[in-house]
């Protein structure tokens, strides 16, 4: 290893010791847009939207499959009885 070469190194090295001693964020406002232009980040942040959409379309499913299994048990029961609406005394229910 040539002495240019260890030189960048131990700036490297020392570089990421400082980042290491730095002290952690406070709040989500130190960290917010830190990682707006890093690749990885926005891979990640895809990735996630991606898996979400996902969980809610097959909620979404579950949800109206199990509506419409409802409805069909209702159906094979019969017509729903109606239920007597009483009046309060200004005759408005």
């Amino acid at each position: 290893m040539t002495m240019i070469e260890m030189q960048r190194r131990l700036e490297a090295l020392e570089a990421e010791v400082r980042a290491l001693k730095s002290p952690p964020a406070k709040s989500w406002l130190d960290l917010a847009g830190k990682y707006a232009a890093d690749p990885t980040f926005a891979e990640a942040m895809r990735l996630g939207r991606e898996e979400r959409e996902r969980v809610n379309r097959e909620s979404l499913e579950e949800f109206d499959r199990e509506r419409e299994e409802e409805r069909k048990a209702a159906a094979k029961k019969g017509p729903a009885k109606k239920s007597v609406q009483t009046r309060g005394a200004n005759g408005h229910p």
